[in-house]
């Protein structure tokens, strides 16, 4: 599968010279990785294989915080887990040459910062994501690939606004509630291990529990629920 909406390589197409805009829904611990500035901590991770392929599991927990405070002395902490797991169907029934695999991911982020001087500098982000995968093989090269996810964000932030000198000016309030879904399937035939096409069908759904339309006496809030349907075809080839 293909992340339209987050798929670096389709948007970003020029190296920034600060701190970009990030949305905090996808990832508010590390929005930029090892490299995200800010933050101090631990990660604990365990992975295993089957010594016959036949499945694959992994368990990873980040334990993070500021270094300082952003706008207060408070510290925020950031706590993320997931879990990941892969059955190889096609080892387990000895089909040599048709892939059969499912695969599934669940996991939670926090992002808190407790009772301070100032009530409105309190914060509370909590983000469920779920995914699952499908990838079989119907003849030759040609494979069936699947996947839904599924992403939950509720509570509030204060988001750091910065000017070009990534110098932090301002801190704006960020309150959310919403889920959103992507469904996808569609077809992938192989060139080789670093070519691929695929042609893919993927529908999204957007639902935003704090949307309120524009009224007499009230602005409009949240953002609108939405659809989208899409038919794409990508050619990848990696060098």
């Amino acid at each position: 599968m293909v992340d339209l909406y987050r798929d670096a390589s389709l948007y970003n197409v020029q190296i920034a010279p600060g701190l970009m805009a990030y949305d905090p829904r996808y990832d508010n611990a590390t929005p930029y990785g090892r490299a995200t500035p800010n933050r101090k901590g631990f990660l604990i991770a365990a992975d295993y294989l089957d010594t016959k392929e036949r499945w694959a599991a992994n368990v990873s927990s980040e334990l993070l915080s500021d270094v300082v405070g952003e706008g207060t002395a408070g510290l925020r902490n950031y706590n993320t887990t997931s879990i990941f797991a892969e059955l190889r169907i096609n080892k387990i029934a000895g089909w040599q040459k048709r892939k059969l695999w499912l695969s599934g991911r669940f996991g939670i982020q926090n992002t808190s910062r407790g009772v301070t001087d100032i009530p409105e500098d309190e914060v509370d982000l909590n983000t469920q994501f779920t995914d699952f995968n499908l990838t079989a093989t119907i003849v030759g090269e040609i494979e069936l690939i699947a996947q839904y996810r599924l992403w939950a964000t509720k509570g509030n932030e204060l988001i750091a606004t910065r000017n070009s000198y990534s110098e932090i000016i301002n801190y704006d309030p960020y309150v959310i509630d919403y889920n959103e879904s992507l469904l996808g399937a569609g077809l992938q035939y192989a060139f080789s291990e670093k070519t691929h096409l695929r042609f893919m069908w993927q529908t999204f759904n957007w639902d935003d529990s704090l949307y309120s339309p524009e009224s007499v006496d009230n602005p409009s809030t949240g953002t609108l629920p939405y659809s989208l349907d899409t038919w794409t075809i990508f050619f990848t080839m990696k060098f």
